[in-house]
């Protein structure tokens, strides 16, 4: 009988522990997941080329994959690249895995502004150089 006892109490104590376990474990996987997209971003030209495909990314799926009716001035990111000139960002280097367009040819060493807007008319992200 105590033997008993003990189990049925063991068990509310560890079904309970257990589910607030799998509940943190859960929320932290879906905060983890979500990394917002730097405004600010210096650094050299690899480090620029993936912190622009994350924005063109969060943009493309803040607007339902491309399903949105609505066009959308998602981020203006100002950049600081450090590399030397002949390690210029090209357009067609940087990869995302949205469908975007580049309206400038390339970014030098120095400091730019790019705006990445989601354009419902195609759909498609494009990515303007403001002056």
């Amino acid at each position: 009988m105590d033997v008993e006892t003990l189990l049925t109490g063991m068990i509310f104590i560890i079904i309970p522990v257990l589910a607030i376990a799998i509940y943190v474990a859960v929320t932290w996987g879906v905060t983890e997941s979500y990394v917002p997209c730097r405004t600010n971003i210096t650094g050299t030209s690899q480090q620029v080329f993936r912190s622009l495909a994350k924005c063109s990314d969060k943009c493309w799926s803040k607007h339902r994959f491309g399903r949105d009716v609505y066009n959308d001035d998602c981020y203006t990111t100002y950049i600081v690249i450090t590399t030397e000139a002949t390690n210029s960002i090209i357009k067609s280097t940087l990869s995302t895995s949205t469908p975007a367009s580049f309206f400038f040819d390339s970014l030098e060493k120095g400091e730019h502004s790019i705006k990445i807007r989601y354009n419902s008319s195609v759909p498609e992200i494009s990515l303007f150089l403001v002056y």
